[in-house]
């Protein structure tokens, strides 16, 4: 009788965890697309998302400069550098990237400008960064009370890639902290 009350209590505690974990998958947002291209040296990642939280709070998250790793694990430091205007801004940012034990500090500086129509384009400044080219744009729209996240960049690294695996450690690198990235804007969002 013990033996049986003990495994209808674990079973109900096991079903009250799937039904929570169900609800907070409800909640959760969406990636609709996210992929990374590379031609010529140029890497191109492309990320289509819903959000569970409005357009402002993404936006607040996104132009939290001096804290762009709670976003973006990857980026170790980050930092206003020089301001411009109230919505025109110079950012730094170290980006430590990892593949195995294989590590490499990258120096991104960026000058970022945020529009009226609610859109960030930022183009990086390669005299001061590891690349030589690289522009990003990212279209934020209301959708349902949420976020439709449009974001697409352009990278050209100014370092040496390993011809054979570099270009696929690169996408996959990418592909991953783009994920990553819309997983924080979804949880930092709710607070």
């Amino acid at each position: 009788m013990v033996i049986q009350t003990e495994s209808r209590l674990t079973t109900k505690i096991s079903l009250l965890l799937v039904g929570l974990v169900v609800v907070s998958m409800a909640d959760a947002g969406e990636v609709l697309k996210a992929k990374v291209t590379h031609q010529s040296g140029l890497y191109t990642p492309e990320l289509d998302a819903r959000i569970t939280a409005p357009v402002p709070d993404v936006h607040r998250l996104l132009t939290a400069y001096n804290h762009l790793e709670q976003v973006n694990p990857a980026v170790k430091e980050s930092a206003i550098i020089e301001t411009y205007s109230p919505a025109h801004h110079r950012v730094r940012s170290v980006i430590e990237a990892c593949v195995a034990f294989f590590c490499k500090r990258l120096i991104q500086v960026w000058d970022v400008e945020q529009r009226s129509n609610g859109e960030i384009v930022a183009a990086i400044v390669p005299e001061v960064s590891n690349f030589r080219f690289g522009d990003a744009h990212w279209v934020l729209q209301e959708e349902n009370g949420g976020t439709h996240l449009q974001f697409t960049t352009r990278l050209e690294p100014a370092f040496w890639v390993p011809p054979l695996i570099g270009p696929w450690i690169i996408r996959y690198k990418l592909h991953q902290e783009g994920l990553e990235s819309v997983e924080n804007l979804e949880r930092l969002a709710r607070f």
